[in-house]
């Protein structure tokens, strides 16, 4: 098992532009395992990644598939912050799966 690249984004604040150099953050639902035996993700730590000019995840941002996790009903909550650290977007409950790889955030609502 592997981690899976995101793409995308084109996350948009109130007034429909792009989250320019903002902040894509992450958490686990709760504690859960990696199928593969390869250790832990921990619900009470945040993944902060970085937007780039159009809002989009930057390129080669990997996390780990929700789908590959244990149990099975783990989620990430999603929620994008500008770059001034106002909450713009979410919290949203979302999964990244292992296919398609690169995983499209537009998969998301």
């Amino acid at each position: 098992m592997a981690k899976n690249t995101i793409t995308g984004g084109g996350f948009l604040d109130l007034q429909n532009n792009p989250v320019s150099y903002g902040t894509l953050v992450l958490k686990v639902s709760h504690d859960a395992a990696l199928n593969s035996n390869q250790g832990f993700v921990c619900a009470g730590i945040p993944l902060f990644i970085s937007l780039d000019v159009n809002g989009n995840v930057v390129s080669n941002t990997q996390v780990w598939p929700t789908d590959q996790m244990l149990p099975n009903t783990v989620t990430y909550t999603a929620w994008v912050l500008t770059n001034s650290n106002t909450e713009v977007w979410g919290p949203h409950q979302e999964v990244v799966l292992t296919s398609p790889s690169p995983y499209p955030l537009t998969n998301w609502t």
